[in-house]
């Protein structure tokens, strides 16, 4: 943790230089199933961006959707918006909705957010003058919860802000690669010159990690992580704990799968020693106070180290009032990693957004 947090802030701050002018034009891919609630603020968020109405152009994919999605982005009647049924292609999926708006993309700088999200108002620039002014490849950048009012959002919110630095530490030391489809970009080219997501069509999740390790196995100098608050995309936690089950799990189905060690070596880690905690928990009627004396040094170490680290990430996104919930937050941890752990290396089919997946 202490390495991880070391890189965080060795890595300056990108920043949009006073004379930017934008010249690329940009092709932001949405793929969206079952969004009619949240795909029109989605969809504004974009078109209120600082950048030349005429360089970007927002390509959305249905992907099989069952609502009223398709009919919530055509009544913005706005040239720019462009809106594709993956029923009519006979595919079906998110990495195949993606591929898909990628192949009728007319920039050669991709974007994609999810369709529950709404990006920042300098969003596009953001990624812009990123590929301006270094010789970019691939970009990721930082994801907030919009809501954390509850116990759960509570909960998400400081697990995501602690994952937004070891992506960025990984990225940075390039011991590895993770990214977070709800802020990504790359430039086209690449997205077809390493194969996309041809090793990797067997798994429903992963469009964006997959991706970004496919690109560093070619141009590991250059994959980045955006660090900057304002580039971060927000996007609703989930409200319940049966939903938030599903999507870690969505999440979690793929981690054997991961090519590079370093992830998996780091993973197991944390799984390992959250086991560890519950094993010794359990272990305290038969070992009495030794057992006890062991649980109670993990928690102290853990809190103590995992304190300092989420009390300075959530303090650089201006998110310092999640920390008060860090105690049950952490509590909760431990359960959730174990649980999760275990269910992902077991269990083969999950429920998606109304769709069963395997």
């Amino acid at each position: 943790m202490l390495d991880i947090f070391g890189h965080w802030s060795e890595q300056k701050e990108h920043h949009i230089s006073q004379d930017f002018t934008p010249t690329a034009f940009l092709s932001i891919i949405i793929s969206a199933r079952n969004e009619q609630d949240s795909i029109t603020d989605c969809l504004q968020s974009i078109l209120d961006n600082d950048y030349p109405k005429n360089l970007f152009e927002i390509i959305v994919v249905d992907d099989h959707s069952e609502d009223n999605t398709a009919k919530q982005i055509r009544y913005f009647q706005d040239e720019r918006i462009q809106v594709f049924r993956l029923a009519e292609t006979g595919l079906s999926g998110k990495k195949q909705a993606i591929e898909y708006g990628i192949s009728k993309a007319k920039g050669n700088i991709i974007l994609v957010t999810d369709a529950d999200c709404q990006v920042p108002l300098q969003w596009l620039r953001f990624h812009s003058s990123f590929y301006t002014h270094s010789d970019a490849q691939c970009v990721t950048g930082p994801i907030k919860y919009k809501n954390t009012n509850t116990l759960i959002e509570r909960f998400q919110s400081l697990d995501l802000i602690g994952m937004m630095g070891v992506t960025q530490a990984g990225i940075f030391s390039d011991k590895w690669y993770m990214a977070n489809g709800a802020n990504m970009s790359f430039i086209k080219e690449k997205f077809y010159e390493v194969g996309a997501y041809h090793s990797s069509k067997q798994f429903a999740s992963g469009d964006d990690i997959f991706l970004i390790q496919a690109i560093a196995d070619i141009y590991p100098d250059k994959v980045f992580f955006l660090k900057n608050p304002k580039a971060a995309v927000i996007t609703d936690a989930e409200s319940t704990w049966k939903d938030l089950y599903h999507q870690r799990l969505r999440w979690g189905t793929k981690n054997k799968s991961y090519k590079q060690k370093a992830i998996t070596i780091t993973l197991g880690i944390v799984f390992i020693f959250c086991c560890s905690i519950v094993l010794n928990l359990s272990l305290i009627p038969f070992f009495g106070m030794t057992a006890l004396f062991v649980l109670g040094a993990q928690l102290i170490s853990k809190f103590t180290i995992d304190y300092f680290y989420l009390q300075r990430l959530n303090r650089y996104f201006n998110n310092s009032k999640r920390i008060p919930s860090f105690i049950y937050s952490s509590l909760i941890y431990i359960v959730y990693i174990v649980w999760i752990g275990i269910a992902s290396l077991f269990l083969k089919k999950y429920t998606w957004k109304g769709r069963e997946l395997e």
